[in-house]
């Protein structure tokens, strides 16, 4: 989940409680498991980490496979 950037750290506190909360219920995890997808709550650093990785993965894999985009 991701919130607009200047979210006070109160809003994104709680909204991270909640999130980890519901991402507990089975009800919630099975329909992202049908889609190939694995939910997993944690603090936000970890989003924060995954996306900087994910960042550096592709931008490595775009420039080695001199892809283009127009």
């Amino acid at each position: 989940m991701f919130a607009p950037p200047g979210t006070p750290a109160p809003v994104i506190e709680r909204l991270n409680q909640a999130l980890n909360t519901v991402l507990q219920k089975e009800a919630l995890k099975a329909p992202f498991r049908e889609l190939g997808m694995v939910p997993r709550a944690g603090p936000p650093s970890l989003l924060i980490d995954q996306v900087r990785h994910d960042t550096d993965l592709y931008r490595r894999v775009i420039h080695e496979a001199k892809l283009k985009f127009e």
